[in-house]
């Protein structure tokens, strides 16, 4: 029997053996299992056979792309696949890493169970302990869960090169024009509504080294939605629920009429009772509220 060994030259790619303490870069902490080793070894050569090959070798990043059409027409740098590559890490490999190892996943009192996981689903294929198994049933189940697997593996890095890296060039130009909307650099428009969160407080850091004042200054962003704008306190971190500034108390809950009045501000369509998202019929009634909440 080979030993254990974690050696990608040899295309060994095991994580069982004492000390081993291998994450996917400086800013992860979970202990990758053999799916993320395999995937830190080999995901930048699979993502760029998903969306395409590399036809650009310019480190700027890329024009938003249409969101119709196959993802092959999609023009990505090095750069694009590269965080491609660990969005997606972060996103899908990382929980099944966490999983394998028996990392938990938040520390303190679990509120509800998730067991719809990729893991899980995968787990449920196998036969039950009160089932017969053969090698042939078990060949065809993992069959099956190979299937599942290749599956949502497409569709994460689909969505992650279709949405999510083509956002980033939107916000990015959202941020620098912050200063033109309101002297205080609180305020971040964007002409159309996309994933903000986890570019926004890469950008901040990105543009903290030659402007530290940038980072955590924005505490709303403004967006269209179905017919109106939205205004979005943002968040202290991505993923979490609590906001850099909510909007004023004396607004939440408050919808339509009652809004307006309490506001001073004409079109307010409502305002969460928590505070950390609101509407206004129109963008200049979203710019009023936005004002008046960090005044």
């Amino acid at each position: 029997m080979l030993a254990k060994k974690y050696c990608p030259a040899e295309r060994r790619f095991d994580h069982h053996q004492r000390g081993f303490t291998e994450v996917f870069d400086d800013g992860f902490k979970t202990k990758l299992s053999s799916a993320g080793l395999i995937y830190k070894e080999y995901g930048n050569n699979v993502i760029t056979e998903i969306v395409g090959p590399s036809m650009a070798q310019s480190s700027q990043t890329p024009e938003p792309q249409p969101t119709h059409g196959p993802i092959k027409q999609t023009q990505l740098d090095v750069e694009a696949i590269r965080a491609i590559w660990r969005k997606v890490y972060e996103d899908f490999i990382e929980e099944v890493d966490g999983i394998d190892n028996g990392i938990e996943q938040f520390e303190g009192t679990r509120n509800y169970k998730v067991k719809s996981t990729l893991s899980g689903r995968i787990g449920r294929i196998n036969p039950g302990w009160n089932e017969p198994s053969s090698n042939i049933d078990r060949n065809a189940r993992f069959v099956q869960a190979l299937c599942i697997c290749v599956d949502e593996f497409v569709s994460v890095v689909d969505s992650v090169a279709r949405s999510w890296w083509p956002a980033r060039a939107i916000v990015n130009e959202g941020l620098n024009n912050a200063v033109s909307v309101h002297s205080s650099r609180q305020i971040i428009v964007l002409e159309q509504s996309c994933p903000v969160d986890s570019h926004l407080f890469e950008l901040e850091a990105e543009h903290g080294t030659t402007d530290p004042e940038i980072v955590g200054c924005a505490k709303y962003v403004l967006y269209p939605e179905g017919g109106n704008w939205r205004i979005k306190a943002i968040a202290e971190a991505e993923g979490s629920f609590t906001s850099r500034k909510k909007l004023p108390e004396g607004w939440r809950g408050l919808s339509s009429d009652k809004l307006s009045e309490a506001s001073g501000i004409p079109g307010c369509v409502f305002v969460h009772a928590e505070g950390f998202v609101g509407g206004n019929l129109s963008k200049e009634g979203a710019l009023a509220m936005a004002v008046k909440a960090i005044e």
